[in-house]
């Protein structure tokens, strides 16, 4: 995040997970339920109180999707 205060991870696995720095401390987790995707991209809103999850995956290449949580 833009303080510093949270880190957001994602990966192969499909999920992605917020984690609060000062404490090591994962705070909240999101799963892909669709098989063969990959988190592709995470980025913090302006505020910060937004994540942007992008995800990719599939049998098709044009697979895809954007989501926003806040």
């Amino acid at each position: 995040s833009s303080t510093g205060k949270y880190l957001a991870s994602g990966g192969h696995d499909a999920t992605a997970r917020l984690w609060r720095v000062a404490a090591g401390e994962q705070v909240a987790v999101e799963r892909e339920r669709k098989p063969l995707w990959a988190v592709i991209g995470l980025a913090f809103g302006p505020g910060g109180a937004e994540l942007v999850l992008v995800s990719a995956g599939g049998t098709r290449q044009a697979e895809g999707q954007f989501r926003v949580y806040g």
